[in-house]
């Protein structure tokens, strides 16, 4: 039983409530950036001002050094122009893989100051983001540079960022936190990068095997809430209420809506008290809440993260198409810590199990009582 018991996080039904390194999600949501949160998921601390800098800094000349020419570069940019999405593509880059970067930051550990571990996971979360815009736009150029890696990840999905307003991206930042860890080991995206450390996979092969398990339960409930959204913004008198009314009459809710956990999606709770606090008020969450009022009349169902995040990338302009897959992202940070744990925890292999059975026949043999036991 101590495969399924973790450090990292875990849900709890009553109360409702999301826990990363045994804290209550509710508040680390805008106290901590995602660098910040990234390194409390992986390595289990609370980083102090310089450390977040310096890992900042680490992320950032990730997500740099993956060139035009290598080849975990060039599957990604096949795969956009076979026409497959963004998440898959990024699966053909992991695929591939690029082993070679992450051998490259890992001879530089005593520079950073960080343990291996963390500086491997740091590696893989800056490539990805590398990767996500990539598999967005298929353009063969450098990436944008950025004085931050909350602002590189945004500058690579939206180039015209740089205007973006300081509670835009502090709501982007708040959203991006809430969605990196919390659902413990049993979930997909957590239990598979889990298996595949046990059976030795490299750590890239382990956030393969993350985001093939969280495409099990996605369902795309950003992008079609970011569509009813943007048509409700550019039709004048859009009525939300028939267009509930035609999803009530075909018997299926709105994706976003009515967690299979959660009667009320905690980190929605504490996004919304957030927003007010930071004075984030955009259209797009002016229309939000005319949705969720609709669909919580006819449905009875409350919005969880996904339909909230929706409004925030509709304010920011992000590319429709690469909303859910920036959320898988930004939950690789607990792909990496599950496989890390599981890891270094050295749960024992088949083989080793095998042996281990060999072992105890052999003495039972020796003993003469192999049947009675």
């Amino acid at each position: 039983m101590r495969y399924y018991t973790t450090n990292i996080d875990q849900l709890s039904l009553e109360p409702e409530r999301l826990e990363v390194r045994g804290k209550d999600i509710r508040r680390l949501i805008g106290k901590i950036g995602v660098v910040q949160m990234f390194g409390l998921v992986v390595d289990g601390t609370v980083l102090d001002g310089a450390q977040v800098v310096a890992l900042d800094s680490l992320l950032i000349e990730a997500r740099l050094s993956l060139g035009v020419n290598h080849p975990a570069f060039r599957a990604v940019i096949l795969a956009k122009r076979a026409g497959v999405p963004p998440h898959r593509a990024i699966m053909a880059g992991l695929a591939i893989g690029f082993e070679d970067i992450v051998e490259r930051f890992s001879s530089k550990g005593a520079e950073y100051r960080f343990s291996p571990e963390l500086i491997e996971g740091a590696v893989y979360f800056g490539v990805l983001a590398r990767l996500l815009e990539i598999a967005v736009h298929g353009l063969e150029t450098e990436p944008v540079s950025a004085s931050t890696f909350l602002q590189a990840i945004l500058a690579g999905l939206q180039p015209n960022s740089v205007c973006v307003s300081t509670k835009d991206l502090k709501a982007l930042e708040a959203v991006l936190v809430s969605v990196q860890a919390g659902f413990g080991p049993f979930i997909p995206s957590s239990s598979l990068p889990r298996y595949a450390a046990v059976a030795k996979a490299s750590t890239g092969l382990c956030l393969l095997t993350g985001l093939v398990g969280a495409e099990i339960t996605l369902a795309f409930g950003c992008e079609k809430i970011m569509d009813i959204l943007s048509e409700v913004a550019r039709t004048p008198n859009f009525d939300i209420d028939a267009r509930i009314m035609e999803q009530r009459r075909l018997n299926a809710c709105l994706p976003g809506f009515g967690h299979l956990l959660f009667e009320r999606d905690p980190r929605v709770v504490r996004l919304r008290d957030y927003f007010s606090e930071i004075g984030f008020a955009p259209p797009a969450l002016e229309c939000f809440d005319r949705l969720c009022h609709a669909i919580k009349e006819h449905f009875g169902l409350n919005p969880f993260i996904d339909a909230l995040s929706a409004a925030v990338f509709a304010d920011l302009s992000l590319p429709i198409e690469s909303v859910s897959t920036l959320l898988l992202c930004m939950r690789s940070s607990s792909m990496i810590a599950h496989a890390i744990e599981a890891r270094q925890r050295s749960t024992p292999t088949r083989s080793d199990a095998r042996k281990a059975i060999l072992t105890a026949i052999r003495s039972r043999k020796a003993e003469g009582d192999l049947l009675s036991w």
